[in-house]
């Protein structure tokens, strides 16, 4: 029987890690771009526009016209980016769900009240983001874990603890989209 994880002294074996795990399935860049061409498009509605600096290939708007979007829409790329200046705009996504027919993705949602989220979910909104309220939580687990773990370098203990806070604090997120709040505006 092998020690415990924070008893071990040297790394783990790669296979020992991997053990269980399904073998790596490689796809390339061209299946992938055969896949989604043609394929469903995806709107992300974003009020942050630093966001849009990781993606390429993605037209990015940041006026919300029913016109801007069908050309968006006619773009070869899997998805477009929204700007605005609050992701909440529950009027506004009204007209877009029923202008395009594709899913709605809010991005942004972290700190938004969750009657806003409701509203969003019952004009077209299929997926939120909320990094905010997750990173929070990681961190201060991590801050209330790390005295404790520094004096035996348990870091496998202080993974575990932010871990842990992230599933928290995303079941805490999916518990509040999964109930209707009474009152809220539909």
């Amino acid at each position: 029987m092998s020690p415990p994880l924070r008893a071990q002294t040297r790394p783990l074996p790669e296979a020992a890690v991997l053990q269980g795990l399904p073998p790596v399935r490689k796809v390339s860049a061209a299946e992938v771009a055969a896949r989604i061409s043609g394929g469903p498009r995806l709107v992300v509605l974003d009020d942050d526009p630093t966001g849009t600096q990781t993606v390429a290939d993605v037209p990015v708007l940041t006026s919300w016209t029913v016109e801007d979007l069908r050309w968006a829409l006619r773009q070869d790329s899997a998805a477009c980016a929204l700007h605005a200046a609050s992701v909440a705009d529950l009027e506004r996504l009204a007209v877009i769900h029923e202008a395009v027919a594709v899913p709605l993705v809010l991005h942004g949602a972290s700190g938004l009240p969750v009657e806003e989220l409701h509203g969003a979910l019952a004009r077209g909104v299929v997926k939120v983001n909320v990094n905010a309220e997750l990173r929070r939580a990681y961190l201060e687990a991590i801050r209330v874990t790390l005295p404790s773990a520094l004096p035996g370098s348990d870091v496998v203990s202080l993974w575990a603890a932010g871990r842990d806070a992230v599933r928290d604090a995303a079941l805490e997120v999916i518990g509040r989209l999964s109930t209707r709040p009474e009152g809220a505006d539909a």
